[in-house]
């Protein structure tokens, strides 16, 4: 059974990519994770024998390992993730039991809302971005379409000038699990992404790979466009850079506020469940909770 655990990793990792066609990011996150466990599988001198009857203590000693190692329970939730899926891939090629159970139904993880800007902050950071040369071209056009749509950090970087349509403000998405969806975007986002396309064919000529390019005229990195983003909310917030998923947070949190319904939002973010979207109603109502016990004179006790 050790064996089978720690020398299925690679052929499980084609799988995701070939068969599930997961993204490449969630690829390596898969294969990261399992990888991580597979370490610890060959040097915790384990009996396969004595895996087969119960495989819960040695799940409970990794999981407790991460933690004590000061790993963040959303990371070990993840992890624990993986390992269930890779566990229940190998049980249905009969590599082992079928009814094989890692004993662990679940892992608690920290109540973590997401970060997000004021619409203020919103509309101060797509003005960030100066001057007239390429690169300032493609950096308001980044965030205005990141802020309008609520892209994914992958979603964007794999665009290319056939995803657009200009005329009619939509932006075709290929998200995870490769569904495609379609989002809309404003006019200021239009006009942005208009004077970007001409500057970077005049820059480098038509027939451009990707719609975002780098200084060299290729295919933009998602490290690359996370800098772009970590380099202006640095500015916003005093030195407080913020990832690119801090603009697709913004993007739902904002339209809640504004009277979206929230299954239309849980589309234009696509999401596979209306209970992943329900994370920004929650946002939501912590500000209003803030507010109400800052102005209501017997929402606390007074000394």
């Amino acid at each position: 059974m050790l064996d089978v655990l720690i020398g299925q990793v690679d052929r499980y990792v084609v799988y995701l990519r070939d068969v599930r066609r997961y993204s490449a990011h969630t690829v390596r996150a898969y294969a990261g994770d399992l990888r991580d466990f597979v370490a610890y599988l060959k040097q915790a001198n384990l009996d396969g024998e004595a895996l087969l009857r119960s495989f819960y203590p040695v799940i409970r000693d990794y999981l407790f390992r991460l933690k004590t190692a000061g790993i963040a329970n959303r990371s070990i939730a993840r992890k624990l993730s993986a390992i269930k899926a890779y566990i229940y891939y190998l049980s249905r090629e009969s590599l082992l039991p079928a009814d094989f159970d890692i004993g662990i139904s679940g892992f608690k993880i920290d109540k973590e809302l997401p970060q997000f800007l004021t619409e203020e902050e919103a509309g101060t950071l797509m003005d960030l971005p100066q001057g007239s040369d390429f690169q300032a071209y493609r950096d308001r056009a980044i965030l205005e379409l990141f802020y309008q749509a609520g892209l994914r950090l992958a979603e964007l970087t794999t665009l290319t000038d056939g995803h657009l349509d200009l005329g009619g403000q939509l932006v075709r998405v290929l998200g995870k699990g490769r569904k495609m969806r379609v989002v809309p975007f404003g006019e200021i986002a239009k006009q942005r992404l208009q004077q970007y396309i001409e500057m970077r064919n005049a820059t480098f000529g038509s027939g451009a790979a990707a719609l975002f390019v780098n200084k060299d005229g290729n295919p933009i990195s998602t490290r690359s466009v996370a800098r772009i983003v970590e380099k202006y909310t640095a500015k916003l917030r005093e030195g407080e850079s913020l990832s690119p998923h801090t603009l697709r947070h913004s993007f739902a949190t904002h339209l809640l506020d504004n009277g979206a319904d929230l299954l239309a939002i849980s589309d234009l973010l696509g999401h596979e469940s209306v209970s992943t979207t329900q994370i920004y109603t929650h946002i939501t109502t912590s500000i209003l909770k803030k507010e109400y016990q800052q102005a209501h004179p017997r929402a606390f006790r007074r000394k």
